[in-house]
């Protein structure tokens, strides 16, 4: 079991067309909203506007409570909701939903499908209450359990541990998988409860300890030097052979910044310069242009692969995975893989809100345009 307690030092605060984002708690810790990488992420925000979007988030659903404000929510054709202070409605992230009123300040639930979560208020005793937890979890699930605290102050006890939580606070308990999980809240005030149940297994990629260099290695980097260049893309974006291997974040990044900075491609110039230097000492340039044709062949078939091999983290196959052997966050990661395309990821970035509810340049004409009302 973990227990960790966040204040508004460690709440990442951004903007967004209608007002202010606090992201409080995000796990696994490591992941970012964007990316899409997170199980769960609880969050506020505040409002002036009568009418506001919400960013559709189809691998998600969410639960919002109003914490400040009264508005009615619009899911699509489907259905609506009228919400008042503490009042809350839990709606899939992939429908389009629309606020009419002034949210003047929420509290956000965002859980990966497939999750079970629930939010709801309490009022701390000086006796202490029992939080309801849902202690009829399958073998394998994991549970986190969120206390913020709205006013007053709430004594959180979980195994055997007692922690402070004061206004404005928000506290985190991870129980591990088939751990008993037990909370006691005691105070004065009131709290926001909140609950997610996952299947650890099915959407947290494992991390691979470090190890040295091995001949498997390099066979794995001269196959990963060869599917990686632009070439080999292009065939892929236009019905050619598909990447036949999952490789997870580490990897994938180590790979894109390969990719980015041309280091195989530098390391060749470097080559290229010093085979022709002779030519500037009166070597016939004829020997040079066979010398860097011989060279050239190396570095495709050894030198290519050997600085993937430095580079890459190791043991490199530990990194991949056939897509067979998925959990669900896995398969989410290897679909956009497969199917990204970095020109438009580039312009998508450059004209597109850089979280939940903001943008980055609040200036541009484009998000005066699009994002006016979005959140």
């Amino acid at each position: 079991m973990d227990i960790k307690v966040y204040n508004s030092r460690d709440y990442k605060e951004s903007k967004w067309s209608g007002g202010n984002t606090r992201e409080m708690a995000i796990f696994p810790e490591n992941s970012e909203y964007l990316d899409r990488d997170f199980i769960w992420r609880l969050s506020s925000a505040d409002s002036e506007l009568e009418e506001s979007s919400f960013t559709k988030l189809p691998d998600y659903d969410r639960i919002l409570m109003v914490l400040e404000g009264s508005v009615v929510l619009a899911h699509g054709d489907e259905r609506s909701a009228r919400l008042g202070p503490l009042e809350q409605d839990c709606f899939d992230g992939s429908i389009k939903t629309k606020c009419f009123g002034t949210l003047k300040k929420d509290y956000n639930l965002i859980m990966r499908k497939g999750c079970r979560g629930k939010m709801c208020v309490i009022e701390p005793e000086s006796t202490g209450i029992r939080t309801d937890i849902d202690t009829d979890t399958a073998e394998g699930e994991s549970i986190s359990a969120g206390i913020y605290c709205l006013e007053g102050y709430a004594v959180v006890s979980a195994g055997g541990r007692q922690v402070m939580v004061r206004e404005d606070e928000q506290l985190v308990c991870s129980f591990e998988k088939n751990e008993s999980p037990e909370m006691t809240v005691m105070g004065e005030g009131k709290c926001i409860f909140t609950q997610v149940v996952y299947a650890a297994d099915d959407f947290i990629c494992e991390e691979v300890p470090p190890a040295k260099a091995s001949v498997d290695d390099f066979k794995t980097a001269y196959m990963l030097a060869f599917d990686n260049n632009r070439w080999s893309k292009i065939m892929r974006r236009h019905g050619g052979r598909k990447a036949s291997y999952y490789k997870d974040p580490v990897l994938a990044e180590k790979l894109r910044k390969l990719e980015k900075h041309y280091i195989t491609m530098i390391v060749w110039i470097i080559e290229m310069c010093i085979c022709f230097l002779p030519a500037f000492l009166g070597v016939s340039l004829e020997k040079e242009c066979i010398i860097a044709g011989i060279v050239s062949l190396i570095h495709i078939f050894l030198i290519g692969p050997l600085v993937y091999m430095i580079l890459l983290p190791k043991p490199i196959r530990a990194h991949m995975k056939r897509p067979e052997e998925l959990n669900a966050m896995e398969r989410n990661i290897y679909m956009k893989q497969n199917g990204e395309d970095e020109r438009m990821d580039r312009l998508m970035k450059k004209y597109s809100s850089t979280d939940d509810e903001y943008f980055a340049d609040t200036d541009s004409p484009l998000y005066k345009f699009m994002k006016r009302n979005d959140r």
